[in-house]
């Protein structure tokens, strides 16, 4: 399926985006009494306008780029135990670098002992966010906004997650041990820590990842929280190595999909707070992003 979606916005910068984007079941091998794995490709296009005005300068810039470019493959060896790989090198041509390298943006084992009690282990979708664990390729909007990032992993992580649905999965909950920040300008390297749950009031969300839209197959209204912690995750005062703070990150989120008979309607909407104790606006590393001290 080929999709076109336009998005424009208007202030002292201006974008005018059109994304074009193709995801098509591959082919389907099977091995053994239970086992296959299949191969996809998925590809989405972006041709941007951008301009902007200050007090000294207007300018513009003209930018077509492969946002997202991407070969899966995943499947499952038995009931128990599944696995997912994805290659991508997105990003090539904008800016006008033209040879981004291969690399593995998920590569993880998936065990599943009941829809209760279900692992992920490996570099996956870090789970904070809501919009973060919206399906890339099934979005409400072109794309997400930056603080669905959280400041340290982007969107993935590297651990292990027990989640699992309760309650005929009207509720479901998610705990995360991953890497979190790491680095010589980190204070002592400790563990991230993630916590996630959601209730369904109507149809329920019962999969690790969520979608923008269902696009009128389902009547959902959704409400989750997130709390996400690293100790010691950067010093206040890195030139003499002293403060050291942790970081704490907390979020809320709702999402509301119902079709109608003169159409379908999402709502969506989330408030996320990130917090590791104002290091940024004292003498911080140089890498300490800016959005560690940030309420949206």
């Amino acid at each position: 399926m080929n999709v076109l979606k336009p998005l424009a916005t208007l202030g002292a910068a201006s974008v005018l985006g059109f994304a074009v984007q193709s995801a098509q079941a591959g082919p389907t091998i099977e091995f053994g009494d239970e086992g296959f794995v299949q191969v996809n490709y998925a590809l989405q296009l972006w041709t941007q306008q951008r301009s902007y005005t200050n007090g000294n300068h207007d300018g513009s810039s003209f930018d077509t780029f492969l946002r997202r470019n991407r070969i899966t493959l995943f499947g499952q060896k038995n009931d128990l135990v599944g696995f997912y790989a994805q290659l991508e090198a997105g990003g090539d041509s904008r800016g006008g670098n033209d040879e981004r390298s291969v690399y593995y943006r998920d590569a993880y084992l998936t065990l599943d002992y009941s829809d209760a009690t279900r692992f992920i282990i490996g570099r996956f979708k870090n789970t904070f966010s809501r919009e973060n664990l919206e399906a890339c390729l099934e979005p409400l909007t072109l794309d997400r906004g930056d603080a669905s990032y959280t400041p340290f992993g982007g969107t993935r992580d590297t651990g292990a997650v027990i989640w699992g649905n309760l309650a005929d999965a009207q509720l479901q909950y998610r705990l995360m041990v991953a890497d979190g920040r790491e680095g010589e300008e980190v204070p002592a390297k400790q563990a991230r820590i993630t916590t996630r749950l959601h209730w369904s009031a109507l149809d329920p969300e019962y999969d690790y990842g969520y979608r923008g839209t269902y696009l009128g197959t389902r009547k959902v209204f959704t409400l989750g929280a997130s709390y996400d912690y690293q100790g010691s995750a950067a010093y206040a005062d890195y030139t003499n190595l002293s403060g050291k703070e942790d970081y704490k990150a907390w979020t809320v989120d709702a999402f509301f999909e119902y079709p109608f008979a003169s159409g379908t309607y999402t709502l969506s909407a989330a408030y996320l707070n990130y917090n590791l104790g104002n290091a940024i606006n004292n003498n911080p590393d140089p890498k300490l992003p800016v959005n560690t001290e940030l309420e949206s």
